[in-house]
């Protein structure tokens, strides 16, 4: 989870900071998002099968739902401050994620809308992936790219369901009495969607960004090697990526809080780069601050 919000972080350094050529480096950063998802989705069988349903759903959203509207509503605000044109529908469409459909507001982030989708359709998920096994992930690749040979669809759309294999593939792994072989034995469909997704790519039909997502198991194994080499060592290097793994969600929220200041404020780019650190450690302490009081109210029985 730490190194997933590190490369998070520097990809969107560079979706601020285009210009900077050496940032380009960080473009694969995204996968971080994939990470998220893949551990996401294993996870997420734990506290499936270890609570009930109306506990399981009451967790997760108690750890989401605060940041998400916290979010929301710091964008939506700055928003409305800065170009003056945010109606009162498009500040309910931000904060209930109808945003992410397109049918109102002016928020453009996907990934936390898109994990509340995932997390109140969660049961269905699993109890497919115990039904088909691998096999749904052939569907599901199948099915992208039927749908990106036949439909141009909006940017948030290829960025969340190109994503679902991953989460399904987190899933699978904690379902497994052997996550590691079927792990390796997944690289086979995602390496096959690679390559549909550069033949889409070379027809137009797809964005190159879409062929970076299904390289995500790759991107995990080689940070499985890297990670434990670091653990191994119990340094400095291990306690401040663990440090940053806890603080993923509030490092995430915190990010595309600066991000979204960051695209409406004319900046050069030294001061557009200083703004990002400063602003970026500044908004994770305090969201920091905000959710360790929200998680201790409560949450009733």
């Amino acid at each position: 989870m730490g190194m997933a919000i590190i490369m998070v972080m520097l990809s969107h350094l560079l979706s601020v900071c285009k210009e900077v050529k050496p940032f380009w480096l960080f473009y694969p950063g995204f996968l971080g998002v994939d990470i998220f998802l893949f551990l996401s989705g294993y996870g997420l069988c734990r506290s499936w099968e270890s609570h009930t349903p109306a506990t399981f759903y009451r967790r997760r959203l108690w750890r989401i739902l605060p940041l998400f509207l916290l979010f929301q509503a710091f964008t939506t605000v700055s928003q409305a401050a800065i170009s003056g044109n945010l109606t009162w529908a498009d500040a309910a469409c931000n904060l209930t994620t109808l945003s992410f459909w397109h049918l109102g507001g002016t928020c453009s982030e996907w990934y936390l809308s898109f994990l509340l989708y995932l997390y109140l359709l969660f049961p269905l998920l699993y109890a497919l992936t115990r039904k088909a096994g691998p096999a749904l992930l052939y569907l599901q690749f199948l099915l992208l790219v039927l749908w990106q040979w036949s439909a141009d669809t909006a940017w948030n759309y290829d960025a969340a369901f190109s994503r679902l294999p991953i989460f399904t593939l987190g899933i699978l792994c904690h379902q497994s009495p052997a996550p590691n072989q079927l792990f390796r034995r997944a690289t086979v469909p995602f390496t096959l969607s690679l390559l549909a997704f550069i033949l889409l790519f070379i027809r137009q039909r797809a964005e190159k960004y879409e062929i970076v997502y299904m390289a995500a198991p790759l991107c995990i194994a080689a940070l499985t090697y890297a990670s434990s080499a670091i653990v191994a060592r119990k340094g400095m290097t291990y306690r401040l990526i663990s440090r940053l793994g806890t603080l993923s969600l509030e490092l995430y929220v915190a990010n595309m809080m600066v991000v979204s200041l960051l695209q409406q404020v004319p900046l050069t780019t030294l001061p557009r780069i200083a703004a990002y650190l400063a602003l970026q450690i500044i908004l994770t302490l305090l969201l920091h601050a905000v959710n360790a009081g929200i998680q201790k109210i409560p949450q009733g029985k």
